[in-house]
């Protein structure tokens, strides 16, 4: 038996999503630590690669990130602008020239191909569930050599692994098996979009935990951002099943780890710009009495566990600052590692 879960759009089309019997009762979120967990993240590449090859009836055009853009800047605009009543910090976020900032970054872009698809958009700790005896699943991934499977191309494999695996059939059934303890939840923000832009932003979620009960509510690593071999890692696993679901052995021009790495280094930049935005906005318009003020942070999410109940992450202003300095000083980055010209 299995239940329906639906996420309404904004055309009302609908999206389903169809899980095992009890499979939410049963599980947890995920936390930031574990998004680095090279067997979660293997699961995890080939689950966002189906996902990014639904064929869903809504607008396929990537308008998605100008028009959100667009959207909550128009409404941040809308505030008064009141020196005595703002923080110095809130007043530096307010201030901040993000128009011409947006245009920077689309010229940024346009030096970067990235194929649209599908995309969840807010692929974060928060919404993705593992079962809840997790640790008994760790141990059968790892008593099954599951791990060695991912992480090998397909002519990597020695005698004793094909001994183990009997053939590719076994293999793949041995992963889909593990994959489907694995839930992508909340599609609160998902729409046609930049490939690029949805792998980054959940490489880039590695870097920001908001489990701190302490004000500001969050801890920042900027260290965590994977390295190349990180992104490699996913990266392989995930066009491995692209290439399943293609049923074709002949990739696309742009369906290549060097190029994966380059759309997630230039995409990183929407992640850190676009989530500041969100966060200035609702720090006016939400009625909830956290310390939402000037400040990114997308756990604003209904977590369907249990009791089905919407529980709200407090965020603070310091943190929209981390995340604009945090995308100055990647776009540095990305401008000198490719060489850019954006004038």
């Amino acid at each position: 038996m299995s239940v329906c879960i639906f996420f309404p759009m904004k055309n009302q089309s609908i999206l389903k999503i169809y899980l095992k019997k009890n499979e939410i009762e049963k599980a947890r979120a995920m936390t930031c630590s574990e998004l680095s967990n090279p067997l979660y993240s293997a699961i995890i590449a080939r689950k966002l690669a189906i996902v990014h090859h639904l064929n869903v009836p809504i607008n396929k055009e990537p308008t998605w990130l100008t028009e959100t853009m667009q959207t909550w800047l128009e409404q941040i605009r809308k505030v008064p602008f009141n020196s005595e009543k703002m923080s110095t910090i809130e007043q530096e976020l307010i201030r901040f020239d993000y128009e011409n900032e947006i245009k920077i970054l689309f010229r940024i872009l346009e030096q970067c191909e990235s194929p649209v698809v599908f995309c969840h958009n807010d692929l974060q700790e928060g919404n993705i569930l593992l079962p809840s005896d997790d640790k008994h699943f760790n141990s059968k991934l790892l008593n099954n050599n599951v791990l060695d499977t991912m992480t090998k191309s397909d002519g990597d494999y020695d005698d004793d692994d094909e001994q183990t695996m009997m053939n590719g059939d076994c293999k793949q059934k041995q992963r889909s098996n593990f994959d489907d303890h694995i839930v992508f939840i909340d599609f609160e923000f998902c729409a046609y979009n930049y490939r690029g832009s949805d792998i980054a932003n959940h490489f880039v979620e590695r870097m920001f935990d908001y489990s701190n009960p302490e004000w500001p509510h969050y801890y920042s690593y900027m260290d965590r951002f994977p390295n190349d071999d990180e992104k490699r890692l996913f990266i392989r696993e995930y066009l491995k099943q692209c290439s399943e679901l293609n049923n074709t052995s002949e990739p696309g021009p742009y369906d290549n780890e060097e190029h994966l790495i380059k759309e997630v280094n230039f995409y990183a930049l929407v992640s850190h710009l676009l989530w500041t935005l969100w966060s200035i906005n609702n720090a006016r318009t939400s009625k909830i009495s956290f310390g939402y003020l000037v400040r990114f942070f997308k756990n604003f999410t209904p977590f369907l566990i249990s009791s089905l109940t919407f529980f709200v992450v407090s965020i603070s202003k310091e943190y929209g600052k981390t995340r604009l300095e945090a995308y100055q000083m990647h776009k540095k980055f990305v401008i000198e590692k490719y060489c850019l010209k954006i004038d």
